[in-house]
C-alpha cells in the first residue's frame, strides 16, 4: 500500500480495517492533531478514530456465555446530592434499573441500584445500559474503583462451574495499584472536624485505591500513605477545596521495607485464665520463616505441621485465619525501623493447644509473638524505592545544561544508565537513571532550573533494592535523633 503512488486506488474500509489491525497489534499508533480550544470540528476525528480503530467488546470474550452481565467500574466521584456515584463501562449484556449485582473482588451483593446516563454534569435517569456503553450507578455501597460486577444469576451459575478459579478468571483487568511508597501525618484543622475529616478521608480512599490510610498504633496518628510527591499535595488540596478541611500533613517519609538475612525458627506459649481463674488456656506454636526472592507480600501460613510433636492433626479454618492475622500484625512492625517485613515466608511446624475450644484471640497472639522472635533471630535489613528518571533535554538546553543534570542526578545518588542522543547535531538528549525515592524530593524544580524550563522530566516507580550499610547506618542515628527529640 505505502508503495503505492496513488492511495485512493484503495477503498477507505481497506485502509480504516489495516490500520485497526495494526493498532490492536501494537505494533503502530495513529496520531490525531488539533485542537478544541476554539472549535470541535478536531475532536470529532478523535471519537472516529476511537471507533474506528480501537476493538470493541463484541471482539472479546469476557468468560460469560450469551448476554449475561458483566461490567467494570474504573471511577467513582461523591456527589453532595446523590452520594457516591459509580462509573460502569459494561462489556457484557445489560444492566437493569433495580437489578443486584454481585461484586467479585469483594464477594458482595450490591441492591437498589440506580441507573444515569451522564452529560457532563448532568445525569439523566435511564432503564437499562447496554453493552459497550457507560452509565453512572447511584447505591454501590461495597464498590471501589477497578472492581468486576455481574449479575446475581451468574453468581450463581459460577459457583457450580468445576473450575475452583471461575470468579477470578472472571474478574476484568482493573487498576493494578501498586504499594505506597510515601507516607505523612495528616490530622483535621480542630477536634470538631473529626467527623468530617474521617469521612472526607474514607471517601477519597474509595476514589482512589493506590491511596492508603491506616491508624500508627503508637502514636494515634492518622497516616496518609501515596504514590508521590504530588499525590501528597493533590489529596491535601482537594481535603481543603472540596470539603472546607484546611488539614495539617506531618513531613514526607519514605516507605521503606524491611527483608530478613537468613531462615530461623522459633517458639513461642501464650497462657490465659477466664471463668474468674478457674480455667485456663495455652497454645504452642513454632513457625520456620525463611526469606523469599520474589517481591511478595505475606498473605498466609503454610502448614506442614510435625504430627508427633503437634496435639492435633490439622488447623482448624478459624485457628489458622487467627493465626494468620497474629503473622500480620508480627510482620506490619520490622525489627529495624518498624517497616512492613516483605518477601518472607512463614510456615507452621508445630501446634499444641489445650483445649477444642481455644479463643481465637490467644492463637493471635502467640503467633505474633512467635513471627516476632524468629524476626529477632533472622537478622534483617532495610530495603528501598527506587525510581526510572527520565530527563527529555531539547534545543540549547540540550548542550547547555546537560553537564548540570548529570551532576544533579549524580549528587542525588543516582546511577545513570544511558545518555542517549538523538538527532546528529545534539539537540536533543535524553538521559535514564535509577534514582532512589528518598532522593527524589524537589527534584523536578531542580532539573527544570538546571535546563531553563526546557527539560521535561518523567518519573516512575521501578523497584526495591537494597539499603548500603552506610546508608543503613545514617537512616538508623536519623530516626534515634527524630525520636528522641519527639
Amino acid at each position: 500500500m505505502l508503495s503505492s503512488n496513488n492511495l485512493y486506488h484503495f477503498p477507505e474500509s481497506l485502509v480504516i480495517s489495516a490500520l485497526k489491525k495494526s493498532t490492536i497489534d501494537r505494533s503502530l499508533a495513529p496520531v490525531g492533531c488539533g485542537t478544541a480550544l476554539r472549535h470541535n470540528k478536531t475532536v470529532e476525528p478523535v471519537l472516529d478514530m476511537i471507533v474506528d480503530f480501537l476493538p470493541n467488546p463484541l471482539e472479546r470474550n469476557y468468560h460469560f456465555p450469551n448476554n449475561q452481565f458483566c461490567g467494570l467500574v474504573f471511577k467513582i466521584v461523591h456527589d453532595k446530592r446523590k452520594g457516591q456515584l459509580s462509573y460502569l463501562r459494561v462489556y457484557k449484556g445489560e444492566l437493569k434499573q433495580g437489578q443486584s449485582v454481585k461484586n467479585l473482588n469483594r464477594n458482595a451483593v450490591e441492591s437498589g441500584l440506580r441507573i444515569f446516563t451522564p452529560f457532563s454534569d448532568d445525569f439523566q435517569a435511564s432503564e437499562k445500559v447496554t453493552e459497550g456503553n457507560i452509565a453512572v450507578i447511584s447505591g454501590l455501597s461495597s464498590t471501589i474503583t477497578g472492581d468486576t460486577l455481574i449479575g446475581t444469576k451468574e453468581s450463581a451459575k459460577l459457583k457450580h462451574e468445576a473450575k475452583s478459579d471461575a470468579h477470578s478468571s472472571s474478574i476484568l483487568d482493573g487498576i493494578d495499584v501498586p504499594d505506597p511508597v510515601f507516607f505523612c501525618s495528616v490530622e483535621p484543622p480542630n477536634a470538631g472536624a473529626i467527623r468530617a475529616f474521617e469521612k472526607a478521608l474514607e471517601e477519597l480512599v474509595i476514589e482512589d485505591p493506590s491511596l492508603k490510610i491506616r491508624q500508627d498504633l503508637e502514636t494515634g496518628q492518622t497516616i496518609l500513605e501515596g504514590m508521590g510527591e504530588l499525590h501528597i499535595e493533590v489529596v491535601k488540596e482537594r481535603l481543603n477545596r472540596e470539603y472546607g478541611l484546611n488539614v495539617f500533613m506531618g513531613p514526607l517519609r519514605v516507605g521503606y521495607r524491611e527483608v530478613i538475612d537468613s531462615a530461623a525458627e522459633a517458639t513461642a506459649t501464650v497462657e490465659d485464665s477466664f471463668a474468674e481463674q478457674k480455667f485456663k488456656q495455652s497454645c504452642s506454636l513454632t513457625f520456620q520463616i525463611e526469606p523469599v526472592t520474589k517481591d511478595t507480600k505475606f498473605t498466609k501460613v503454610h502448614v506442614e505441621l510435625d504430627e508427633e510433636n503437634s496435639s492435633t492433626p490439622f488447623v482448624r479454618p478459624e485457628w489458622l485465619k487467627a493465626i494468620n492475622e497474629g503473622c500480620k500484625n508480627a510482620l506490619f512492625n520490622g525489627p529495624i525501623l518498624g517497616f512492613p517485613v516483605h518477601n518472607v515466608k512463614i510456615t507452621l511446624r508445630k501446634l499444641i493447644a489445650s483445649g477444642g475450644k481455644i479463643n481465637p484471640a490467644l492463637l493471635s497472639a502467640c503467633a505474633s509473638e512467635c513471627v516476632t522472635k524468629a524476626l529477632k533471630k533472622s537478622g534483617a535489613h532495610l530495603i528501598e524505592p527506587v525510581m526510572l528518571v527520565e530527563v527529555c533535554m531539547i534545543d540549547e538546553a540540550a548542550e547547555q545544561g546537560i553537564h548540570g543534570v548529570l551532576q544533579e542526578l549524580s549528587r542525588r545518588r543516582a546511577t545513570i544508565r544511558s545518555v542517549t542522543h538523538q538527532d546528529s547535531q545534539g539537540h536533543n538528549i535524553v538521559v535514564e537513571a535509577r534514582v532512589p525515592l528518598s532522593e527524589t524530593t524537589g527534584i523536578s524544580n531542580a532539573i527544570r532550573s538546571i535546563s531553563s524550563g526546557l527539560g521535561a522530566l518523567h518519573m516512575q516507580f521501578l523497584e526495591y533494592e537494597h539499603v548500603s550499610e552506610h546508608d543503613q547506618a545514617i537512616l538508623l542515628q536519623h530516626f534515634h535523633k527524630r525520636s528522641a527529640v519527639g
